[in-house]
């Protein structure tokens, strides 16, 4: 028996553009991309058994094989369905049409989400192909399903994974500068450190960027207490990236005209000043030619009322979530 694939779209009242829209992503996209992967896809809509609809789809979000969440519009029910599903940490796609421009929710932001326009055939094989492409990684790999749920836990394990290399560190600079460098104590430490180092460095995905044998990537971190950033800093110092360290916007534009960087990672706020974040991204665009990527890494507050104007300022990613930035990292950074 085939394998199932419960859709869950915005659908609207018959003869209108959203369900045109919704029957033609369904038939021409969705149905198609399933049906090469050995799936029967099975709308809301489409359910044949009589009953209570709501039950019929629960049992569908829970039991099915897969399902493929269309965020587009932002429909209620839509993201109701795909809350229930990811509740169940089973496989989900997202797609969203290119035509809304309301925002993905900052909960699902780090899931992966294919791209689709009803209007252009083309698009719509594109997507296709993305949806088949990530099908197939489900099947290999099970354990690649993502959801806000597996994101929080994963969160919590990389966090405590960088305060141990944190703490570590501290520690081993602490008794080195006692003068006992060569103590047994300092050499466990170390060994520890470098292990947590590699645990946290398994979770960096594969990049197929090569840099030459000699050349190591660049990245500025702007941070008036850089010490709260170590843990990071060793896990890509050790994938081969180099950093030069800023803890004020002057500092940093002194940096920015001698060297040359793949990124730039910034707090948002130091001292009295809440958003010098900001301040620097205008400051850097003032005063340097074709500026690299700029990351903001700063509290939950702090991106609530200030991220929305760091990203219109020119900040490619505002977060703060360590395990958002360890991966972002990988994906801007070419890393040999």
């Amino acid at each position: 028996m085939d394998k199932i694939c419960f859709v869950i779209s915005p659908i609207g009242t018959e003869n209108s553009l959203i369900r045109e829209r919704s029957d033609q992503i369904f038939e021409y996209v969705i149905r198609s991309a399933t049906v090469e992967c050995g799936y029967r896809a099975i709308g809301g809509d489409q359910i044949p058994q009589p009953g209570y609809i709501t039950s019929q789809v629960i049992e569908h979000l829970l039991n099915d094989d897969l399902v493929i969440a269309d965020l587009t519009g932002k429909n209620p029910n839509v993201f109701y369905e795909l809350a229930l599903r990811h509740s169940f940490k089973k496989p989900v796609i997202q797609i969203k049409d290119d035509t809304d421009e309301d925002p993905i929710p900052f909960d699902l932001l780090g899931l992966r989400t294919i791209s689709v326009d009803f209007r252009f055939m083309k698009k719509m094989q594109k997507c296709k192909e993305e949806i088949v492409k990530q099908i197939k990684t489900l099947e290999d790999d099970p354990s690649s399903v993502e959801s806000p749920i597996s994101f929080i836990e994963q969160s919590r394990s990389l966090e405590k994974l960088l305060l141990d290399i944190t703490d570590l560190k501290q520690e081993i600079d602490k008794l080195q500068n006692q003068g006992t460098n060569e103590n047994k104590q300092i050499k466990e430490l170390k060994l520890d450190h470098d292990n947590k180092i590699q645990e946290l460095a398994s979770h960096l995905p594969e990049t197929n960027v090569a840099r030459g044998a000699t050349e190591r990537a660049k990245i500025l971190w702007v941070d008036d207490h850089p010490i709260n950033n170590e843990g990071i800093i060793d896990v890509y110092q050790h994938q081969g990236v180099d950093f030069d360290l800023a803890i004020n916007t002057s500092q940093a534009l002194h940096y920015l005209s001698i060297n040359k960087y793949d990124l730039i990672i910034s707090d948002m706020g130091r001292g009295s000043v809440r958003d010098e974040g900001v301040n620097m991204i205008k400051s850097i665009k003032q005063s340097v030619a074709n500026p690299p990527p700029i990351y903001i890494f700063c509290s939950r507050i702090a991106n609530e009322i200030y991220g929305k104007q760091a990203i219109e300022e020119g900040a490619v990613m505002v977060t703060s979530s360590p395990k958002e930035l360890i991966l972002s990292i990988v994906k801007t950074v070419k890393i040999k």
